[in-house]
């Protein structure tokens, strides 16, 4: 009788089933059917730089796209998206495929996924997020890119594709925010080829520095400031959170897009190995999770919350009251600490 294979394994050959290669996705992407791309909600710099380098490497080769981005966009990344289309709707395009990526589930896609993934059987899905459920028809996932503009740049690679200024720029941008400026765990050698590669074809890295980084408006800033009140260290000085109400961000005049790198300001506390930003969001709470040890998995807690992500940073939505929240997040940071020192 044949053993069953432990879990683990069956997961593991399941993707190697459902998985397209590189040239596989190249070969997609050339047909010249309408497309849509799209990326998670609140996205961060390497969700719009993936999908917009997406878009011009679509237009490089003929195909009509557009990009999809249900919550409208911030004068920073407005900036950077120039020769784009970009809609807020998805009746605003017609499209003949849906190009997602950078988004590990099909619910991150927003409040219209269902509509969305229904509306056409091409789904190609391409991604850096161990935790990607395959929801595509076709897929691509590499969790060792140290961010989704890498795979974006090997397919311009795989098709022969010059990149230009603009397209360079764009993946330049979620390469050096997804890697800290290259200062994660995820910064590899292949990252450091890939920013020579982005600056040879004119990307710009003083000025998405001060996009991004050097040009926070006042409102964010008090916000940042209140934020630190809220700090608390916790399980013997290893854990660090910061939790933000509606009330709070409202006080500030604060977006709840603008509550980017709240959850670095508790990582950055002396002593802790992990960190998180808790903010309360449509009826529930929204957690960012970091890990500074790098053998704690923070992945592994987003999950037991239905989130995902990666080992060293993740994120999952969580409901109750405040009080429920941080139990229940405490509780499980609490085992996942006690396994490390096992």
């Amino acid at each position: 009788m044949a053993r069953l294979l432990p879990e683990a394994k069956l997961l593991a050959k399941y993707r190697l089933l459902t998985m397209s290669t590189l040239n596989d996705i190249a070969e997609l992407l050339r047909k010249p059917s309408k497309s849509l791309v799209c990326t998670h909600v609140s996205p961060d710099p390497d969700a719009i730089g993936s999908a917009g380098g997406l878009c011009h490497l679509l237009l490089s080769l003929g195909v009509d796209a557009a990009l999809y981005l249900p919550e409208g966009l911030s004068e920073t990344f407005r900036k950077l998206l120039v020769g784009i289309k970009v809609v807020e709707a998805i009746d605003e395009f017609e499209y003949e495929r849906i190009v997602a990526v950078d988004t590990a589930s099909a619910p991150r896609l927003g409040p219209c996924s269902a509509d969305l993934l229904s509306s056409t059987k091409e789904i190609i899905n391409i991604d850096h997020h161990g935790s990607n459920t395959l929801y595509g028809s076709d897929n691509f996932i590499d969790a060792k890119a140290a961010s989704s503009t890498v795979i974006v740049f090997r397919l311009y690679q795989e098709l022969g594709l010059e990149l230009s200024p603009a397209a360079a720029n764009l993946l330049f941008a979620g390469l050096m925010d997804d890697t800290g400026s290259f200062r994660y765990s995820n910064t590899n050698v292949e990252s450091f080829n890939v920013a020579a590669s982005l600056l040879s074809a004119g990307a710009n890295p003083e000025s998405l520095a001060n996009a991004l980084y050097f040009s926070v408006p006042e409102r964010v800033l008090r916000l940042k400031a209140r934020a630190v009140e809220h700090l608390d260290v916790e399980l013997n000085g290893k854990l660090a959170i910061i939790a933000v109400s509606d009330e709070l961000m409202t006080s500030c005049g604060a977006m709840p897009g603008e509550t980017e790198g709240i959850v670095d300001i508790a990582r950055s506390v002396e002593g802790v190995v992990a960190a998180a930003f808790i903010r309360e969001a449509e009826g529930g709470w929204k957690a960012s999770l970091r890990a500074k040890d790098t053998d704690l998995d923070v992945n592994k807690i987003a999950a037991s919350f239905g989130g995902g992500g990666h080992k060293a940073a993740a994120g999952c939505k969580l409901e109750g009251s405040f009080e429920e929240v941080k139990a229940a997040l405490l509780k499980e940071f609490e085992q996942a600490l006690l396994a490390l020192e096992a």
